[in-house]
């Protein structure tokens, strides 16, 4: 199971997956089965697992840091890391 964004001018998707995220986590998917199906399972379905999807040596190091729970509505970005290197680091 996996959870899939798009891009439509008029929406922006990536709020729309951590909403429909943060409903399968609240209504019995659970924080765990949720995450995977934004990260691991999601490279598995695309085939791309080897390169995404998890916090393991030699794969990309791409994270997104929240102050808070990712998928609770309060929460915010404050840090995003790419390939290793901060990319984005909201101010102190």
């Amino acid at each position: 199971m996996a959870f899939l964004s798009g891009f439509e001018p008029y929406v922006p998707k990536t709020r729309v997956v951590l909403f429909e995220a943060a409903l399968f986590s609240a209504n019995g998917l659970g924080f765990e089965k949720t995450l995977q199906g934004l990260t691991l399972d999601a490279a598995k379905l695309l085939g791309i697992q080897n390169r995404v999807g998890g916090l393991n040596v030699g794969k990309d190091a791409d994270l997104a840091i929240y102050d808070g729970a990712p998928f609770e509505y309060t929460s915010y970005c404050v840090g995003v890391i790419i390939n290793g290197e901060i990319a984005s680091q909201k101010a102190s």
